[in-house]
């Protein structure tokens, strides 16, 4: 993820996610509470909670980042229909 490349963008929506950060840091807030996560840290958490991602070096950072598609709306860009549905 480039460094600036999320803006002040804050989310929040039904299910969980989790991130591991392979390399450089990044700033992870969690409601009211901020976290600097670096090389080998994780995270995982509900993401009703408002959350917001940022690469706090100049460089980006590289992380895994898996969250639940399936209690999303936007489920179906990713996964395509589900059984039973007519396109």
């Amino acid at each position: 993820m480039p460094h600036g490349s999320q803006g002040d963008i804050v989310r929040v929506h039904p299910g969980e996610e989790w991130l591991y950060v392979i390399e450089g840091r990044l700033r992870l807030r969690l409601g009211d509470t901020t976290h600097l996560l670096a090389a080998g840290d994780s995270a995982h958490f509900d993401s009703l909670t408002p959350h917001r991602i940022v690469a706090e070096d100049r460089g980006g950072v590289e992380l895994l980042f898996v969250h639940t598609l399936l209690q999303s709306p936007t489920a179906a860009l990713c996964l395509g229909p589900t059984i039973g549905e007519m396109p």
